[in-house]
């Protein structure tokens, strides 16, 4: 294929670098094959680099050596690749193509502290309102604060007077103040726009997706109680969920849009009103959106 006939290319040229002056073009071309996914093709470049470039500078012999690292992690040669790039990083705290790379590997792992401390020369901590005055000043607006439940004083508050205070205020303003009740929020993740009123809401049309979670199995798993239980970095949570929950969640299976699962339920009780549903999906929406476990689809829409 192409892939194979770039790489012949590349393998000749190299081995036709007598005078050692086409390194810039050899290690270019073992990034581009990366960048493609070619990691195979890309391993037979940089061993061919290795033999016709033994002596390299610095500079030169990390960069290169950073490739071979990221090609031992695209082959699950996870450990090796920890150890070359702990050793680059080592040698020149300054690579943020390595410190990435160990990040994201750190980042697989879970080890969130030692992620923060390989960034932390690149990187700066912000409040939520230090966040929301940086971003304001791009034009752009918050959207969403991502896991939303995390940036709502409701899932830490269950003191009704506190709450109807806050409850209407600006959202940037309660997620200042969750953040504080929280206490353990290490990372601020938000999604942008360039416009007001971008965010999904349910509607008629909209399909309901669950998340690595079965509907059936969660309604049975709630229990009498009605509870949601979670922890949010290891700080228990639960949030209540309205008596028709279970039968909402059954009936959410990716293709089911919200009116279709009223018309079932309405079906089974004559009683039950658009507005009454309404809430009540509305009730569990926000719970397992809140925690990123459902989502919205709209089927047709471009």
């Amino acid at each position: 294929g192409m892939v194979d006939l770039a790489k012949d290319a590349y393998l000749t040229a190299i081995e036709q670098d007598a005078g050692g002056t086409r390194f810039e073009t050899a290690v270019r071309a073992a990034e581009l094959l990366m960048r493609s996914q070619s990691h195979a093709e890309a391993g037979e470049v940089l061993a061919s680099i290795g033999k016709r470039y033994p002596k390299l500078s610095g500079d030169d012999e990390l960069r290169v050596l950073t490739l071979r690292a990221r090609q031992a992690r695209a082959e699950g040669r996870d450990a090796e690749a920890a150890r070359m790039l702990t050793s680059i990083v080592e040698r020149d705290g300054t690579r943020g193509d390595a410190l990435l790379e160990l990040a994201r590997y750190h980042h697989e792992r879970g080890d969130a502290e030692l992620v923060d401390l390989l960034l932390h020369s690149q990187d700066r901590s912000y409040s939520v309102p230090e966040l929301v005055e940086m971003i304001g000043s791009t034009g752009l607006r918050i959207a969403s604060f991502i896991e939303p439940a995390r940036y709502e004083p409701a899932t830490y508050l269950r003191d009704r007077k506190i709450l109807d205070r806050v409850e209407g205020l600006p959202l940037a303003e309660r997620a200042a103040f969750a953040e504080r009740l929280a206490g353990n929020i290490k990372t601020h993740v938000v999604y942008l726009s360039r416009r007001e009123d971008t965010v999904a809401r349910p509607a008629e049309e909209a399909v309901p997706q669950l998340i690595e979670l079965d509907g059936a199995k969660l309604a049975e798993a709630l229990g009498r109680d009605l509870v949601f239980r979670g922890s949010l970095d290891k700080l228990p949570v639960a949030f209540a969920l309205p008596a028709r929950a279970p039968a909402i969640l059954r009936r959410i299976d990716g293709t089911t849009s919200i009116g279709a699962i009223r018309e079932a339920l309405q079906a089974q009780d004559a009683g039950l009103t658009a507005e009454s549903f309404d809430k009540d999906f509305d009730a569990v929406y926000r719970v397992f959106n809140g925690v990123n476990r459902m989502l919205l689809s709209f089927p047709g829409r471009g």
